[in-house]
């Protein structure tokens, strides 16, 4: 604050009409309406008011402008789902992951911290970092073309995006107006609804889904077709308590291959138990006897065990 006292105080000294600011501003306006364009003191003054306005207002603005990339989402789009990035200029982190075969309303980058990304290079033209594919345990190089508006992997195309201000999630759709305390049965709960099977959208390919019934137990519907199959099915449904049940289901199958089962033992055995944990959400562990395969002229079993969630169809 003192420093810039004395710079004042200088140029007081050295020349005080610099800081008769309304004196200097009239004179150039009176000057121009006479047509008077001459370079004279006051018209000197007058550009220094000006450029220190604009000095003034550049500094509140940030500054000049940026060279590099920065946006608070990135919507970037193809055919089999979308991704959103919010890009800084050291870093990328994707904070929307979406994909037509886990659904478009399920977000995948919830909680993973590993989908942040230091970004190898950041400028006006585009940005660069390298991805790392934990299926194909490859290193995938991406670049954003900024004048395209496009991402791109390995030197192909990958998405179309889009710059936007803000990203807002999609509002859970309700998919039931049923409350935990009222419900009392919850296979007959289940029954009245389609339930995801294997994380896979219910409306991947024409429909894949799981329905529950008292005549098919657990029947999974596929490409939008029930898969009921032909082998005869022994249906049993246990009610646990209001919230879990089991279903066990033998298959039966009097193929030549299955001589030594015929008609009295069954091939495949499932018992799975599902318990209700919210209105549109089970949780379900499974045991699986099958025949074995490896030795079909005795009866006996290999045993497999599994367990997941599930939730209702949007």
């Amino acid at each position: 604050m003192s420093k810039l006292k004395e710079i004042i105080n200088f140029l007081k000294k050295r020349n005080s009409k610099i800081f008769q600011l309304k004196k200097n501003i009239e004179l150039t306006i009176s000057e121009i309406k006479k047509k008077d364009f001459s370079f004279s003191e006051s018209k000197k003054f007058s550009l220094i008011y000006v450029g220190a306005v604009f000095l003034v207002l550049s500094l509140f603005s940030g500054g000049s402008a940026k060279n590099y990339i920065e946006v608070e989402a990135l919507v970037c789009k193809n055919d089999t789902g979308k991704t959103v990035y919010k890009v800084e200029r050291d870093k990328i982190t994707a904070i929307g992951v979406y994909s037509k075969f886990t659904g478009m309303n399920k977000n995948l980058a919830k909680g993973k911290k590993e989908l942040i990304y230091q970004l190898t290079s950041n400028d006006n033209t585009g940005f660069s970092y390298t991805s790392y594919n934990s299926i194909y345990k490859k290193n995938n190089q991406m670049k954003y073309d900024n004048k395209k508006n496009q991402m791109f992997m390995d030197g192909k195309k990958l998405y179309d995006c889009d710059r936007q201000s803000s990203f807002v999630e999609a509002p859970k759709k309700i998919k039931t107006n049923a409350k935990m305390s009222n419900i009392k049965d919850a296979f007959k709960h289940a029954a009245k609804y389609r339930w995801a099977s294997g994380g896979m959208a219910c409306d991947l390919n024409g429909g894949v889904y799981n329905e529950y019934s008292r005549k098919y137990g657990e029947l999974f519907t596929s490409n939008g077709k029930p898969n009921a199959g032909t082998a005869r099915r022994v249906v049993n449904i246990d009610k646990i308590s209001d919230h879990k049940f089991k279903v066990k289901i033998e298959f039966y199958n009097n193929a030549a291959m299955f001589r030594a089962y015929g008609d009295m033992y069954p091939v495949t055995i499932t018992e799975k138990t599902f318990t209700l944990v919210e209105p549109d959400k089970m949780t379900w562990r499974s045991n699986i006897k099958m025949a074995d395969y490896k030795n079909l002229n005795v009866v006996s079993y290999t045993n497999k065990s599994e367990n997941g969630t599930t939730e209702i169809c949007e």
